[in-house]
């Protein structure tokens, strides 16, 4: 028995259909009029719906279809492969793609849709058996081995796949889609380059295929190459007006193309200024709970900076905006062991090729980074004692970062907040008002509460001191940062002299912190009040609670 072949991938892809469909529906219906138990009509209507997009009709025609012939072998995996694709139905799709392995034992295709079925239902390695046991079995027909070069992608055989997918093109050299799939394997792998060749020839190969267009203009604007996107995504434009995620490209590529005219602007000012790059990095340098990530959010939407979040977090792998320190660090490393011993050549060293890494990974040339109290020490030499300044305050001054440091002045309002972010897990509401809802009961350990006040009160005396001449060294107070829901003309000022230029959009808040009135929500309140009366604390403790 041939391979049946299924329905050009391109079709599922959302380009039009053949404009025939409606004939040949037409003269199915008829037949079936004339010969309702027609087993393959049946059939063939099922496929007319299915890529017609009406799956509901077509899973009904292909249960007849295996109804009436229950020998069908093309019908049974056809069912399976519609209850697979385009539904929950796992349990029956995997029935029907057995009772098909039952009827063609040598069906390389029934093997590989049952091995992605159970990569669905979360049975690996039957999966992966399945899949390969379908590499053994297949005839030298491109469009199927293509097909196991994903179903292998899917189980993470990067290497297999790859290998498939070649062996796809050498038989169907001129099939776009290959072309394409092994672009996304290769990609998958890291080979960036040989995957943007690929996305490229498929597009050579089916100037006519929109989805494949835009995707590569999508491509083109990750890589850079900004001209060939706007050309790409123009020609999928046309090819299929009002479509609604190559008009998201579009605007992607529209804001990267207003980033790159800051990014040679900045280097233009740069030039003139007499620096032989644009501002690397900002820092805000902060406390947790003082407002650093809703400033160092909207300060980037507002010059078109990139903002990079907490870099020195522990957490590399949830990093969103590229410019995590470990997972930099991790990288270098291993491809330069000499750099994990921490001397001091070593550790200037990953600061300044981190420093190049930065301004790599930002498209505007300028960039924010969010670093608290606690994470200065992690460029430390082995001979830093606790109380010198730590030795990346040493690379900043040489790389004349600007470091805004931003202080919440009201400590006791700043430890209740922490310490309510830490029991609910609610950090930051989206949108430019505070939420009410979720009230928590806090009880205060008043010693706890006193040693931490007594530490942030310290440490924002050491950095001041630390930071003590340096002429890039600039205040925010947290409490000033508003002015009636809009910040404060101080950080405008303050950023606009940091950044070498004033803002392009309006400085608005993107998120808002989640505390509600500590009035109601501190258990032991008048502990409180008693205990903080007449000590350094107690103007502190009277505003938060009032």
């Amino acid at each position: 028995m041939s391979c049946p072949r299924p329905a050009h991938p391109a079709h599922r892809e959302g380009d039009m259909i053949g404009s025939d469909d409606m004939q040949i529906e037409m003269d199915v219906q008829r037949e079936l009029v004339a010969n309702p138990r027609n087993a393959a009509a049946h059939q063939q209507l099922s496929e007319l719906h299915h890529r017609q997009g009406r799956m509901t009709k077509a899973v009904a025609s292909a249960r007849r279809a295996v109804e009436l012939q229950p020998d069908l072998v093309e019908g049974w995996l056809h069912l399976g492969s519609l209850l697979l694709d385009g539904t929950n139905a796992l349990g029956e799709a995997e029935d029907a793609l057995r009772h098909a392995i039952e009827l063609w034992p040598d069906g390389a295709i029934i093997h590989l849709r049952l091995g992605r079925l159970l990569l669905r239902r979360g049975h690996a390695h039957d999966a992966i058996r399945s899949i390969r046991h379908a590499a053994l079995l297949a005839p030298p027909e491109g469009w199927l081995w293509s097909e196991i070069g994903m179903g292998l992608a899917d189980g993470n055989l990067l290497d297999e796949a790859k290998a498939a997918l070649v062996k796809a093109i050498r038989l169907e050299p001129v099939e776009p889609l290959h072309q394409f799939r092994l672009g996304e394997v290769l990609q998958r792998i890291g080979d960036e380059a040989s995957a943007l060749a690929h996305i490229r020839r498929a597009a050579e190969l089916g100037p006519e295929i929109a989805w494949l267009q835009s995707h590569l203009g999508h491509v083109l604007t990750e890589a850079g190459d900004l001209v060939g996107a706007q050309v790409a995504l123009d020609r999928a434009e046309a090819l299929a007006p009002g479509d609604g995620l190559t008009r998201s490209r579009k605007a992607s590529l529209t804001e990267r193309r207003s980033l790159a005219t800051r990014r040679a602007k900045r280097f233009e000012t740069a030039t003139r200024s007499g620096r032989t790059a644009p501002l690397a990095a900002c820092i805000v340098l902060a406390a947790p709970r003082t407002g650093s990530t809703v400033l160092g959010q909207s300060v980037s939407a507002a010059w078109q900076t990139d903002f990079f979040g907490e870099v020195f977090h522990d957490e590399p792998e949830q990093d969103t905006y590229g410019g995590n320190f470990f997972g930099f660090r991790r990288t270098l490393i291993a491809a330069e062991p000499s750099l994990s011993v921490p001397t001091l050549d070593n550790q200037r060293r990953l600061f300044q090729r981190y420093c190049e890494h930065i301004q790599s990974v930002s498209p505007s040339g300028a960039s924010i980074l969010d670093l608290k109290y606690y994470s200065w020490h992690h460029l430390n030499t082995c001979f830093v004692l606790p109380h010198e300044p730590p030795t990346l305050i040493d690379f900043v001054r040489e790389a004349s970062w600007p470091v805004v440091h931003l202080v919440r002045e009201n400590l006791f309002a700043l430890y209740c907040s922490l310490k309510l972010s830490q029991k609910s897990g609610v950090w930051h509401r989206e949108g430019g008002s505070p939420s009410e809802e979720g009230r928590q009961r806090l009880r205060i350990d008043i010693d706890a509460c006193r040693l931490e006040m007594d530490r942030l009160q310290s440490a924002t005396a050491i950095f001041n001191d630390w930071f003590s001449g340096y002429d890039n060294y600039h205040h925010l107070t947290y409490e000033r940062l508003f002015t009636g829901g809009a910040f404060s003309s101080e950080v405008e000022e303050t950023f606009t002299k940091v950044l070498d230029e004033p803002p392009t959009r309006p400085l608005l808040p993107t998120t808002r912190k989640v505390t509600p009135p500590l009035h109601g929500v501190i258990e032991n309140i008048e502990d409180v009040l008693r205990e903080f009366k007449g000590t350094a604390y107690d103007a502190m403790v009277l505003e938060a609670l009032s």
